[in-house]
């Protein structure tokens, strides 16, 4: 059983649909449970339930839309014992429990009266960021937490690495690379785009919620300075979220219109990668950037400020630029992209090469190894 907080919009979402729907179903029987059957943001509801292969049982304990029950399950959820939550809420007995997320999942899978399944919990996460807005007494509740579970695996070495320095227990923490459909993500880039017309200049592309940690307003604050120098580019933004009134207000007041477009939640981004000449990612923080992988997997060169889990993908500026975490260095680095045309042909050619390694075959057989 692999237990999610929602299915709604973000990396972590579709990373366990594809590990579940390539999972041998001769070997494991798969029930995904998320908690609320919507994302309780009202910016995040499109669903991505139903890509789970016909032999992956789901279903959810929290309907968000009858308000009086979401009051009340919260309540409960907050309030309850992890025990009584559990025997509560969660039904059918399971040989492995997954918490899948950090937060809600990990805590409610603590309280399973199956003494003798094997628990495993999700880090998807710096740790350091995650600490930084929590108080000492929440901290020590967390290792508390944590210490039920028998082990913990992480989506990157950098991701382990900060787990075992700030939280300082004695869990193995396993590294286990996100699988990534690389076939379906190549399919659906040969796609048509047409709500879009993708001209001659060069096009950057970003995919991800429109929310504070993902840096969508240093990236606006970069795209101004390089149209205030007369650099031409179009920048598409895919994404929702609560920044967006914030954003559209920042490319009005500054004259943006011509060269940023937002466009909004895509269900298929993957099309719109391909048409474009270069992925960035402004994140502020990250764990393991999935979107970054995709990219990588549709020979896009990358430009990715320095977050969890990039050297990994990227290697020390071998397979696309890991630039300074600030405006400043994206700056930087998209100019020089711009301006060179020989730098910009090279980190094509080896985002062609990083996106091979990707191999879903390879990261199923060791995620299946570890379970």
């Amino acid at each position: 059983m692999f237990l999610i907080e929602s299915l709604v919009v973000g990396g972590a979402e579709k990373v366990l649909i594809d590990l579940v729907n390539n999972l041998d179903k001769s070997k494991y029987d798969i029930t995904v449970i998320s908690i609320y059957n919507n994302s309780i943001y009202k910016d995040y509801q499109i669903q991505f339930k139903n890509l789970f292969s016909s032999h992956i049982k789901y279903t959810f304990l929290c309907d968000t839309a009858n308000e009086q029950r979401y009051k009340m399950f919260n309540r409960l959820l907050n309030r309850l014992p992890a025990k009584i939550f559990y025997k509560l809420y969660i039904k059918g007995k399971y040989d492995i429990e997954v918490a899948f997320s950090e937060g809600l999942p990990t805590k409610v899978i603590t309280g399973s009266n199956n003494k003798a399944s094997l628990k495993y919990a999700w880090l998807h996460t710096d740790t350091s960021n995650l600490l930084k807005e929590i108080n000492k007494g929440q901290i020590e509740s967390l290792k508390r937490t944590y210490l039920k579970y028998d082990r913990l695996i992480a989506v990157s070495k950098s991701v382990a690495s900060s787990f075992k320095k700030e939280m300082n227990i004695s869990i193995p923490v396993n590294v286990l690379y996100n699988p990534i459909d690389q076939n379906s993500i190549i399919s659906k880039s040969k796609e048509q785009i047409e709500d879009i017309t993708k001209y001659k200049s060069f096009t950057i592309v970003s995919v991800g919620r429109l929310v504070k940690v993902k840096g969508y307003d240093r990236l606006l604050g970069t795209a101004k300075r390089l149209r205030d120098e007369g650099l031409l580019f179009k920048m598409w933004i895919i994404g929702e979220g609560e920044e967006r009134a914030n954003l559209e207000q920042y490319i009005l007041n500054n004259n943006l219109l011509e060269c940023v477009s937002l466009l909004g939640f895509k269900s298929n981004p993957y099309k719109y990668i391909r048409q474009a000449d270069l992925f960035v990612c402004s994140s502020r923080a990250e764990g393991l950037s999935t979107v970054v992988t995709e990219a990588l997997i549709l020979g896009k060169p990358v430009v990715a400020t320095d977050c969890a889990g990039m050297l990994e993908l990227l290697g020390e500026n071998e397979y696309g630029i890991i630039t300074e975490n600030s405006e400043e260095g994206l700056y930087r680095a998209l100019k020089s992209l711009l301006l060179n045309k020989e730098r910009y042909n090279h980190y094509k050619k080896q985002a062609i090469i990083r996106g091979n390694y990707f191999s879903m075959d390879r990261l199923i057989a060791a995620m299946e190894e570890a379970l």
